[in-house]
C-alpha cells in the first residue's frame, strides 16, 4: 500500500511513506565490466546510510573496467531566492533522478536532527531545574541549624562583621 501520486497537486510525504534506497529489494548488482554479482545478504544499520549503499565484494572479483563517475554541480550566486532554487532543482531533478539539492538536503537534515535537538534541550532543562531545586531544598532545610549555630557563635562574642 505505497502512496500514489495523481494530478498536479503537491503532496508532502512523511519519512516512513517516502520510498528510499533501503526499501528496494536488490537481488543482484551489475558491475561496469558486464559482471553480475548476486546479493547474498543485506544489513540495515542505525547509522545514516551512504548515498546509494555499500556493496562488499570478494577480493577475487575483478574490478577492471569499473570507472568512477563524477558530476559537477554549480553553486548559486548570492541573492538567489529560495523559490528559484527549488524551481531549478525540480527541472534538473527530472533529468537526473538521483539529484540531491540544497532544498532536499536541508529538509533531510532538519528532519533527522530536530528530535535530537529537542531531546537534548529537554534533558538540559530538566537537569537545570533539578539542580536548582536540590540547592534550594538544601539551603532552606539547613537554615534552622545554621541560625542556631550563628546564635551560639554570637553569644561567644563574635560580631556580625
Amino acid at each position: 500500500d505505497e502512496p500514489t501520486l495523481t494530478g498536479e497537486k503537491v503532496v508532502n510525504l512523511s519519512q516512513k511513506d517516502a520510498p528510499s534506497a533501503a526499501s528496494v529489494d536488490v537481488k543482484s548488482v551489475q558491475l561496469g565490466n558486464d559482471q553480475v554479482l548476486n546479493i547474498d545478504k543485506t544489513e540495515e544499520t542505525n547509522v545514516l546510510p551512504t548515498f546509494g549503499g555499500v556493496v562488499v565484494i570478494p577480493d577475487s572479483t575483478s574490478t577492471d573496467g569499473i570507472k568512477a563517475e563524477t558530476e559537477t554541480i554549480w553553486q548559486p550566486k548570492a541573492g538567489t531566492n529560495r523559490e528559484e532554487l527549488i524551481k531549478a532543482e525540480n527541472i534538473i531533478g527530472d533529468k537526473y533522478p538521483m539529484l540531491v539539492g540544497t532544498a532536499a538536503m536541508s529538509a533531510a537534515i532538519t528532519q533527522h536532527y530536530t528530535p535530537v535537538l529537542f531531546v537534548g534541550l529537554f534533558i538540559g532543562i530538566v537537569f537545570f531545574v533539578s539542580a536548582g531545586s536540590f540547592l534550594y531544598f538544601r539551603l532552606y532545610s539547613d537554615m534552622n541549624t545554621d541560625v542556631e549555630k550563628f546564635k551560639m557563635i554570637y553569644k561567644l562574642g563574635l560580631t556580625k562583621k
